[in-house]
């Protein structure tokens, strides 16, 4: 099942991605951070998750951190890099998720977009004798609503990692986030 959903995940991706891309004249921009005229437009979001991975649930808090894109930027400036740092602690396995996943954005007016994209993750699982980093890469997608300082959002997460040391964990995460823009 949720090979499947990763899958289906990963391939929606593509295929919006694709679609979007060639709607739009202009050129991409490469380092856009280094130009004049580069608006990061931060938001800062507390967040909370449901992690479905290694057939146990858990919920995580943690924090979401997105801005416009400064490797790479599309003609018409809707790339967004999310960060998410998120907690979990359950039957003495904790795991601290570190995420990142530049997701390209369709407004859809008063406020609203949704974004989709890779990401790339690393999850340090600690199970008191055994402690490892996986590395994992996955697709996201969210909704977002900003406001003047209001942001708030929700967002799927899909990743795949290897088994290392015997420790799984590749988890599918569900969320809900409420912050300030900047």
């Amino acid at each position: 099942m949720k090979k499947s959903a990763f899958l289906a995940l990963s391939s929606l991706t593509v295929l919006l991605a694709s679609l979007a891309a060639p709607a739009h004249a202009g050129e991409w921009t490469f380092l856009p951070i280094l130009k004049p005229g580069y608006k990061a437009a931060p938001s800062l979001a507390l967040t909370v998750n449901s992690n479905d991975a290694s057939s146990q649930t858990t919920d995580a808090v943690g924090l979401d951190f997105n801005f416009n894109c400064g490797l790479v930027q599309s003609p018409d400036q809707r790339i967004r890099t999310h960060f998410n740092l998120s907690q979990s602690d359950k039957n003495g396995t904790k795991v601290t998720g570190y995420e990142l996943s530049p997701r390209y954005t369709i407004p859809f007016g008063d406020g609203m977009s949704a974004g989709f994209g890779p990401s790339l993750a690393a999850f340090s699982v600690d199970q008191g004798a055994t402690s490892t980093t996986l590395y994992g890469v996955g697709a996201a997608a969210g909704v977002n609503y900003r406001a003047g300082m209001l942001f708030a959002g929700a967002d799927l997460r899909i990743h795949s990692t290897s088994i290392k040391n015997g420790v799984d964990y590749s988890p599918t995460s569900l969320g809900l986030k409420i912050g300030v823009n900047f």
